[in-house]
C-alpha cells in the first residue's frame, strides 16, 4: 500500500516538474541579459532590460500587436457565439 502511494506521488512530482519546469525556465530567462542567455549562465544578475525593450522601445511594435490580437480574439469569439446560438435553436426533429 505504501509503495503504491509513494509511486503515485513520485509520478505527480515528475508531472509537475514536466509541466511547470518550462514556464519557470522562460520566466528565469526573461530576467537575463542577452549575453547571459546566449552563454547559458546559471548565475546572473536579474534585470528588466528585456521588458523595457519590449514595452518602451521605439523599435518595438508591442501595442499594435496587442491591438491586433484583441481584434482577432473579439471577432473569433463573436463568430463562435453566433454559430453556437444558431446551433442551439435548431429544432430537435430536424436532426
Amino acid at each position: 500500500m505504501i509503495g503504491k502511494r509513494s509511486t503515485g506521488w513520485l509520478f505527480v512530482a515528475l508531472a509537475l516538474c514536466v509541466v511547470v519546469g518550462p514556464f519557470l525556465w522562460i520566466l528565469m530567462t526573461s530576467f537575463k541579459t542577452q549575453i547571459a542567455v546566449l552563454s547559458g549562465a546559471w548565475s546572473f544578475t536579474p534585470t528588466l532590460d528585456a521588458y523595457s525593450d519590449v514595452l518602451l522601445s521605439k523599435r518595438s511594435d508591442f501595442v499594435h500587436a496587442l491591438y491586433t490580437s484583441a481584434i482577432v480574439a473579439t471577432a473569433s469569439t463573436a463568430i463562435v457565439l453566433v454559430i453556437g446560438m444558431v446551433g442551439a435553436h435548431i429544432p430537435q426533429d430536424r436532426l
